[in-house]
C-alpha cells in the first residue's frame, strides 16, 4: 500500500536530484508545521505540505485537499513573511500515473479542471520529476495573482 510519505520520499529525491536540500520536518512541538523543509538554488527555501489522493481512472473529479485549518495558517503565515509555502496535492491514478498540482495555502479542493490550471508535473516512468519547474510555476502563478 503507497502512502503520502512514499510520494514525500519521491518529492525529496528529486530535489536533491536538481541540487537541492530537502528534509522531512517533524515538530513533536509544534502542530500544523509543512511536512518538507527544501532550498533549491533556483528557487530559494520554501515549504511544501504533501496530501495524497488516489483515483479509479482519469474520470473527473473534485475532493476536498484534507489540510487542517491550522495547516492552512502555518502555510499563510509562511507566505505573509515571505516565504514560500504552498500543498503539493499528489493525485495518484494508478501505480506509474501520477501528478503533482502545487496549489495555494488557501486552496482547500481540487478538481480535475485545475490539472492544466494550476502549476502542474506529470510523473513518468524512469523520468525525473523537475520540482524546479513546478515552483517557477509556483513564482509566476503569484506574480500574475498579485
Amino acid at each position: 500500500m503507497v502512502k503520502e510519505i512514499d510520494y514525500q520520499t519521491k518529492i525529496r529525491k528529486a530535489i536533491e536530484a536538481e541540487g537541492g536540500f530537502c528534509r522531512k520536518w517533524a515538530s513533536t512541538w509544534v502542530t500544523g508545521v509543512p511536512d518538507l523543509v527544501a532550498v533549491l538554488p533556483e528557487i530559494g527555501p520554501f515549504f511544501p505540505e504533501v496530501k495524497l489522493h488516489k483515483f479509479n481512472g482519469n474520470k473527473p473529479f473534485h475532493r476536498q485537499i484534507g489540510t487542517t485549518p491550522l495547516q492552512r495558517k502555518v502555510l499563510h503565515d509562511i507566505n505573509n513573511a515571505g516565504g514560500i509555502a504552498c500543498v503539493f496535492v499528489v493525485l495518484r491514478f494508478s501505480r506509474d500515473d501520477w501528478c503533482i498540482v502545487a496549489m495555494d495555502a488557501t486552496d482547500q479542493h481540487i478538481s480535475s479542471m485545475d490539472i492544466g490550471q494550476m502549476p502542474t508535473i506529470k510523473w513518468q516512468r524512469e523520468k525525473t520529476l523537475s520540482i524546479v519547474s513546478l515552483m517557477q510555476q509556483v513564482i509566476e502563478r503569484r506574480k500574475i495573482i498579485k
